[in-house]
């Protein structure tokens, strides 16, 4: 899961460089275009035109390739991919919330064992999504729905796939 999170991380990342890369070579051959561009942004977002006009000038002068950046594509020094980030965050999540599940193997009684398993890797699944969305200040009911969710989903496609395979889940 790590892996796959720091490939899909690492191709957003190698976008945003080749679109500031464009961005710096469009600053370098057409200034004024871009900072007319610059300028119709800020008039997008409400300021009046001579207001915008100034805002453009005085950010283009200060640092031309970030205010582009952060204002007509989007990518800032706090929001631009960070992969390894990613990838770690990726692999701890799994690491924890794998315990429980692989706990309840070692205790539950066989007969329980597929049942088991698979409503603690659920309940699992909710707990580690309400802490997410804790984290991210954001409801953590819908958060922990909606991990649930996908994680019932992932594990019917996983069983369905299994199935097709002849794998007997004893």
């Amino acid at each position: 899961m790590a892996a796959g999170e720091y490939i899909s991380v690492k191709s957003q990342q190698d976008i945003e460089k080749n679109d500031l890369k464009m961005e710096a070579r469009e600053l370098k051959l057409h200034p004024e275009h871009e900072l007319q561009e610059l300028k119709n942004i800020y008039i997008q977002r409400g300021l009046e035109p001579t207001l915008a006009e100034d805002v453009a000038k005085q950010l283009t002068m200060h640092n031309s390739l970030d205010a582009h950046a952060r204002d007509e594509i989007g990518i800032s020094v706090h929001t631009s991919a960070k992969p390894f980030l990613a990838a770690s965050s990726s692999a701890l999540a799994f690491s924890v919330g794998s315990l429980f599940p692989l706990i309840s193997m070692m205790l539950l009684p066989e007969q329980y064992l597929d049942k088991g398993v698979m409503l603690i890797g659920v309940l699992t699944l909710g707990i580690m999504g309400a802490l997410a969305s804790y984290a991210g200040g954001v409801s953590i009911w819908r958060g922990s729905v909606r991990v649930m969710i996908w994680g019932i989903v992932a594990m019917l496609f996983s069983a369905w796939i299994g199935s097709l395979f002849n794998v007997a889940v004893t």
